[in-house]
């Protein structure tokens, strides 16, 4: 007889391996609820962190633009990498869960 089956072929509860009577999936403290949650905060903080990012890039461009083109490559070489350690922190933070 196949470990989990009845001989009318009915699944039993499955079990974890050295589990105290719980079954997989049962009861149980919950494991993927808080990073589905943390995902989900991480993702709409970021897509919208980002829009803000780019519009306030855009505004301040206009600026920039009116100044020595030495400043202008500062600025745009800064606002295209800026943006990448916020993201990191939210990645790190959202798979933390």
């Amino acid at each position: 007889m196949a470990s989990g089956l009845r001989r009318d072929a009915r699944l039993l509860p499955l079990r974890a391996p050295g589990a105290k009577g719980q079954r997989l999936g049962g009861p149980g403290p919950p494991c993927d609820v808080a990073r589905m949650s943390r995902t989900a905060i991480a993702s709409i903080a970021g897509i919208l962190g980002f829009l803000l990012y780019v519009a306030a890039v855009m505004i301040l461009a206009d600026l920039v633009l009116q100044t020595h083109w030495a400043l202008q490559i500062l600025y745009f070489a800064l606002a295209g990498i800026l943006w990448a350690w916020p993201a990191k922190w939210l990645m790190f933070w959202a798979a933390r869960g």
